[in-house]
């Protein structure tokens, strides 16, 4: 089922900035793959057909477990918002029309809609496209975690929230197009909350815990591409934070000598752009 977006907002004026508002609703799908010891009662005893080397018939034992998904599929739903707003700063007297600073703000949240909440759309949160790792333990957030209980399989959503923000300041009137100069400085705060039961069951046994994201950008850029050429350098820090579940009562398995359940890394990033014949106004337009 695809998402569905009952509610999608906008509204824009060329002077002051614009606003945004999205509401989406998101359709889990979980299959359950078979497991050892086998159970009858989800689908997953071991005998499914179609795994790689089985021939069409029940998968061999020696195969790893968990490649064979002739399970029970769950469904449920999820949802997320996103409210976003862009502010322009007063203009600079003798400043090219695009040459104008400006302060953007967002904030995401969701209930069992990771990619819908922004996890997944933005590299600088676990989880992002492309995926990274800073180091640390490596963490597995989904929309939902799947729960075997008495009578059946139910679905743990996951909830996640993200604010980001960005102020962009031009340094120079950028009149002149080989000499338009700006920085700017971003960032987000995240989180991700499990639900009781993946909060409350060993991370050796498939729990999960709470997570924390930050994210701190400086970025220093020269040029119009429409007109000539782009230079931008982005110096940037990001650290995860990773709590680990643990059963009632006790504490979390220890984890194996050298490895934190955090991690932290710098970027420096340098990206060159350059125009052959193009026609202008993507940089041009502002927001």
């Amino acid at each position: 089922m695809p998402d569905l977006i009952p509610v999608n907002i906008r509204w824009l004026d060329d002077e002051i900035g614009s606003a945004f508002e999205s509401f989406v609703l998101h359709s889990i799908d979980k299959q359950v793959q078979s497991s050892s010891p086998s159970n009858l009662n989800f689908g997953t005893n071991g005998a499914c057909t179609g795994g790689p080397g089985s021939g069409g018939g029940p998968v061999p034992t020696a195969l790893l477990l968990g490649q064979c998904t002739n399970g029970q599929v769950v469904h449920s739903m999820g949802w997320a918002n996103l409210a976003a707003l862009h502010l322009n700063l007063p203009k600079t007297p003798g400043n090219a029309p695009f040459a104008r600073d400006y302060i953007l703000t967002e904030f995401t949240y969701g209930v069992g809609a990771m990619n819908e909440g922004g996890w997944q759309t933005s590299s600088h949160v676990v989880g992002g496209s492309p995926p990274f790792t800073e180091g640390g333990l490596l963490t597995d957030h989904h929309d939902a975690i799947a729960v075997a209980l008495p009578g059946g399989l139910y679905l743990e959503k996951e909830k996640y929230a993200l604010w980001s923000w960005d102020y962009r300041h031009y340094l120079t009137s950028c009149t002149d197009p080989d000499w338009c100069w700006n920085m700017h400085l971003s960032g987000q705060l995240g989180w991700v909350r499990p639900g009781v039961i993946a909060r409350n069951t060993d991370w050796t046994k498939g729990g999960v815990g709470n997570a924390n994201v930050q994210y701190y950008e400086f970025g220093l850029h020269y040029g119009v591409a429409e007109l000539n050429m782009e230079v931008e350098l982005d110096v940037a820090w990001q650290q995860h934070q990773q709590d680990l579940a643990h059963d009632p009562g006790v504490g979390p398995t220890p984890l194996p000598a050298g490895i934190s359940p955090n991690g932290g890394t710098w970027e420096f990033h340098l990206t060159i752009a350059r125009n052959f014949g193009g026609a202008l106004g993507k940089n041009l337009a502002g927001f």
